[in-house]
């Protein structure tokens, strides 16, 4: 059975359109009374299409012609009928060239409604049928993608040109755009060093006639391959893009491209609104702090308040994300009641530095477009990479140093080849030769000295150790090399040896030299120890020598009595007038010359007692 939406602010005209779609055997599904509700129910039940869609004259906030529009680029396949009073030739073209399957009069007449009822409804089935293919599920063209942000500062404009770049990059047959819809502070012509002689609010003056001529003339075709229509010079030029304008703009880039990212910025006025509406995937970039995760709650809130929807889903983005972050990325996915993509930005001020302050995004570093990468794919706008496409690392066929990997070899008669043999023992490093039978040419035979000892060439086995000439008398043979072939160089385990008896010697001069700089070290500072002592016990001794001189005692032996006998030895006293002066030399851990020993000075005045 047909089933049929119905839009009508004008409640007895919305019951009388029930009442005549009920007689014409038509199902009712709801009835709406604003756009926002009906297009958020379209988006909200995407597998329960409705087979029509009626739209009455009386529609509000957009008008019965805009929703019309609207609902053919959104859903080209559902049939849509037009409510008119009395309708004119005018309003049979506007539904014509708005996407309309026919203009139902009001009032209503069963019998015509009936007929285009049955017109519309066939319409839509042929067209369903011939659009209803095996890859019916494969992504379509035209995906709108708006990126917002919390707050100012978040790297909005940074990740949209970014995500745009490597859409294009990995796509380079694909139409992708790129639109600056940060109104009041538009700065992606800055970011590409872009000249923006042309911009959106060249396209108001015609925007009711908008055609691709239009927008040809003022999208500017980047070098990359990227397609971007830049935003008003100047701040004061975003309140003139209204809502029709921001739709007539996006809705005809929809159409000519396979992919349109919009910048938003942070502030979404009633332009940005429309275009959150229209987007098929909206991306806020937030950044792993409370103000801006806050941000992220009072933006979604507001949307919600206003009733904007979009075909799609609102999810996260974590930018400049760092270890010393205080809030880690699980945390914040706890604190934002939105879905948060699991792909994160890093933070790389340094990398991308150059690339802002020299406009030129391709001065990236390689771990920012990595991550961009995995934000794209994860938000669909690039596709991931399969394991057929993933580079393949070949196999060894032999393991280092074994021969039962080695493949046998066999010569002419048939015999089977010593390489990989069951008994352990390889011929010539695992190639193919003469048997291992000993029907070798005397010729290729090593040669043999006096002693016993072999002179000529010796070849390496599976055993890792040097292989054995005929007739050695352990059983073992070794076949030798092809004529063509060198001799193998033997293995290089002396050298090895050597190598680790050169770094073991090196640790150990290291060694030594760190702990004769220790002992140095140590070494100062007790001799710093002895002459702090020095000078303690220097004024010590002339304050025993003063006392005795005051009592008419011998200066010079009060003070050697109190001092110990290291210090003792050269002790100098003297007596000058009421003082005593005292002279101690430190003692030295290293014997040095006589001009370089610390003598310490020191005196004490006399006070003579009455008697």
């Amino acid at each position: 059975m047909t089933t049929a939406l119905i839009l009508s602010s004008d409640e007895p005209r919305a019951w009388q359109i029930r009442e005549a779609l009920t007689a014409a055997d038509v199902e009712i599904g709801q009835v709406f009374a604003t756009s926002h509700t009906l297009l958020h129910r379209l988006t909200q039940n995407l597998d329960q299409r409705p087979d029509l869609l009626v739209v009455d004259e009386h529609s509000t906030p957009m008008n019965q012609w805009d929703l019309i529009r609207e609902l053919g680029v959104r859903h080209p396949t559902a049939a849509v009928l037009a409510v008119v009073t009395d309708p004119q030739p005018e309003d049979y073209a506007s539904a014509l060239s708005n996407g309309a399957r026919g203009v139902i009069r009001y009032p209503l007449s069963y019998e015509e409604i009936a007929s285009l009822v049955e017109t519309a409804v066939g319409w839509s089935s042929l067209l369903r049928d011939a659009v209803r293919t095996p890859e019916s599920g494969a992504e379509r063209g035209g995906r709108i993608v708006a990126v917002t942000g919390a707050k100012g500062g978040t790297g909005t404009s940074t990740v949209a040109l970014h995500l745009a770049l490597q859409a294009v990059s990995a796509k380079p047959d694909d139409a992708v755009v790129l639109i600056d819809f940060d109104l009041q502070k538009p700065d992606l012509s800055v970011l590409l060093d872009v000249p923006q002689s042309r911009d959106l609010t060249d396209l108001l003056g015609v925007v009711e006639e908008l055609t691709p001529r239009h927008l040809e003339d003022v999208v500017f075709s980047h070098p990359s391959g990227l397609r971007m229509l830049l935003g008003p010079r100047h701040g004061e030029q975003g309140e003139l893009v209204t809502e029709f304008a921001a739709r007539q703009i996006v809705s005809m880039l929809a159409t000519r491209s396979d992919l349109v990212i919009m910048d938003l910025g942070s502030v979404i006025g009633e332009s940005g609104a429309t275009a959150l509406e229209m987007a098929d995937d909206i991306l806020v970039v937030s950044t792993p702090d409370v103000l801006s995760l806050r941000g992220v709650h009072r933006l979604t809130e507001l949307w919600d308040r206003l009733g904007i929807r979009a075909e799609g889903s609102t999810r996260v983005l974590l930018n400049r994300v760092s270890r010393r972050n205080d809030l880690s990325p699980d945390a914040a996915r706890k604190i934002v009641r939105r879905p948060v993509l699991d792909a994160v930005l890093a933070e790389e001020t340094a990398g991308l530095e150059a690339a802002v302050n020299r406009r030129d995004p391709t001065l990236a570093t390689a771990a920012w477009v990595k991550n961009v990468q995995t934000v794209s794919h994860e938000l669909g706008t690039v596709p991931a990479p399969t394991l057929s496409s993933a580079p393949r690392r070949s196999r060894l066929s032999k393991k280092k140093g074994g021969g039962g990997e080695a493949p046998s070899a066999a010569g002419e008669d048939g015999r089977a080849g010593a390489p990989g043999a069951a008994d352990g023992h390889a011929t010539y490093d695992g190639r193919s030769g003469p048997a291992a039978t000993g029907d070798h040419d005397p010729a290729d035979r090593p040669d043999w000295n006096g002693d016993g000892q072999q002179t000529g060439p010796v070849y390496r086995t599976s055993r890792g150790g040097a292989g054995l000439s005929p007739g050695t008398g352990d059983g073992t043979t070794v076949a030798p090399p092809p004529p063509d072939q060198p001799p193998l160089r033997p293995r290089s385990g002396p050298r090895r040896l050597n190598r680790g008896r050169s770094e073991h010697g090196a640790v150990s001069i290291e060694t030594l030299g760190i702990m004769g700089m220790f002992g140095a070290i140590a070494a100062i500072a007790f001799q710093m120890v002895l002459v702090g002592v020095t000078v303690v016990l220097a004024d010590h001794a002339a304050n025993e020598g003063a006392r005795a001189a005051a009592v008419g005692g011998s200066a010079q032996s009060a003070a050697t009595a109190a001092t110990p006998a290291g210090w003792s030895d050269d002790l100098s006293v003297s007596t000058s007038g009421d003082r005593v002066q005292v002279e101690m030399t430190a003692p030295s851990l290293i014997p040095i010359m006589e001009d370089f020993a610390f003598t310490i000075p020191a005196d004490a005045g006399i006070v003579e007692e009455p008697r």
